[in-house]
């Protein structure tokens, strides 16, 4: 009955808040306080464990996205190869967090990103999403008082960005 609907309606609404992306100044600080903390703070083991982490998740969820990596060894997550390459993609992650609170290198940045992943054959937008999903997850089980909404936000903001060129 109307419980039901009520359910629905709040679904509905959380989830145009999420789409709409609101990146706020607080959000900026809690993914920057929150990527310090699970990420930069760490030694290079641990940024390579959740490297690893991420794409392996990655694909779990979508096993066409491997295929994507294969030049960087993307068979064998444990390679030296792949590794490198995964901290590289999350060291731009990184760079981009850092960077939420200057917008004009902020867009400068997403705007070479862009263009550098437009031309990736068979890239999906969807792709970047799946990503966030492994990342957030990994964040769930790493930090206490995780904020889900903050990370959300921000982080589609970026994906909207480095896949404005991707038709």
């Amino acid at each position: 009955g109307t419980m039901k609907v009520l359910a629905i309606l709040a679904c509905i609404v959380v989830g145009a808040a999420v789409v709409h992306g609101a990146c706020d100044e607080l959000h900026k600080y809690k993914v920057q306080a929150q990527w310090a903390q699970i990420y930069t703070n760490e030694g290079a083991t641990t940024r390579t464990t959740i490297c690893k982490a991420a794409f392996r998740a990655l694909f779990k969820i979508e096993p066409a996205t491997r295929a994507l990596f294969s030049k960087f060894d993307s068979q064998d997550t444990n390679s030296p190869k792949f590794q490198a390459h995964c901290v590289r993609v999350l060291g731009g992650l990184g760079q981009l967090f850092s960077l939420l609170g200057e917008p004009k290198i902020f867009e400068s940045q997403l705007d070479h990103l862009s263009q550098y992943h437009a031309k990736i054959p068979n890239l999906q937008i969807v792709y970047f999403e799946q990503l966030g999903q492994a990342l957030e997850e990994i964040f769930k089980r790493s930090i206490e008082d995780y904020d889900n909404e903050a990370f959300a936000d921000c982080y589609i903001d970026i994906v909207k960005g480095m896949t404005s060129r991707i038709v």
